[in-house]
């Protein structure tokens, strides 16, 4: 009887034994919780670099946003603006167009030597009409670190016959260097009061052409941008020192307008 109960037991305790606390369920059921959190961790993984990636595309339209804050202009935020505008004018490039951040040095780099080759190859340039030395354009731009300059952008116009309007504090530069004087076809580059430069969007372009052209001073040569005070009345400095922006004039001598024409012309 005894020995016929234990074998009854003994095939209960086998039917309970899969769902008893042993060592060997212990195993198993830790080998299959590490399995689940090691996919639990690539899942994790997979996430987040998908996390990772979308917040740095959206930084990336952050800065183009931060890059187009005025929708009548484009303005970038590049330690050499005029540098980046002037390759936009003349590959006709959009803002998101240009190469990713971390690759603008290296196309700036490659991009200047390519003009100091032009250079060298052009023997017919009349740079000497605009006052320009080619020698001084072509050291400043093989110093691949160094800001474009405004001699430099209008060397660079003459070189690839771009008409160029340079404007700022109510006076402008326009060269005309295109295969026609007469087309309307134009680059134009403002800078601010705050120092920034910018570029017109192309649907503005034909209405920011005409304000400049209607309400700016012109200065026709960058290398001399005014004339002896001996070239002008009383009557014509007041004219012009009221187009510059150039108050509190009344009473004053001649010369100290002319000076204060001057000293705003040399901020051009």
């Amino acid at each position: 009887m005894s020995n016929k109960l234990s074998n009854e037991n003994r095939n209960i305790l086998n039917k309970l034994e899969k769902y008893m606390i042993t060592n060997t369920f212990i195993d198993v059921f830790t080998k299959e919780n590490n399995i689940n959190k090691d996919n639990n961790y690539e899942v994790s993984v997979k996430s987040n670099k998908k996390i990772i990636k979308n917040n740095i595309e959206s930084k990336e339209k952050e800065k183009v946003k931060d890059e187009n804050d005025n929708e009548d202009y484009i303005q970038l935020n590049e330690k050499d603006n005029r540098f980046w505008y002037f390759y936009m004018f003349i590959n006709d490039l959009d803002i998101n167009d240009l190469p990713p951040k971390q690759q603008r040095f290296k196309t700036q780099t490659e991009e200047k030597i390519k003009y100091v080759e032009e250079f060298n190859k052009k023997k017919e340039l009349k740079l000497k009409e605009y006052k320009l030395v080619k020698k001084n354009i072509i050291s400043s731009l093989s110093d691949v670190q160094s800001l474009i300059t405004l001699e430099d952008l209008i060397a660079l116009c003459i070189l690839y016959k771009r008409n160029i309007i340079y404007a700022h504090n109510n006076m402008y530069y326009e060269g005309l260097f295109g295969l026609t004087s007469g087309n309307n076809e134009y680059d134009i580059i403002i800078k601010d009061e705050k120092g920034l430069e910018k570029i017109p969007i192309q649907s503005k372009k034909d209405d920011i052409y005409k304000k400049i052209k209607s309400e700016y001073y012109q200065v026709e040569n960058i290398s001399k941008k005014l004339k002896g005070i001996s070239s002008y009345k009383l009557n014509e400095l007041y004219e012009l020192a009221k187009k510059l922006n150039i108050t509190q004039t009344e009473n004053k001598l001649k010369k100290e307008i002319y000076d204060s024409i001057l000293n705003k012309l040399n901020n051009f």
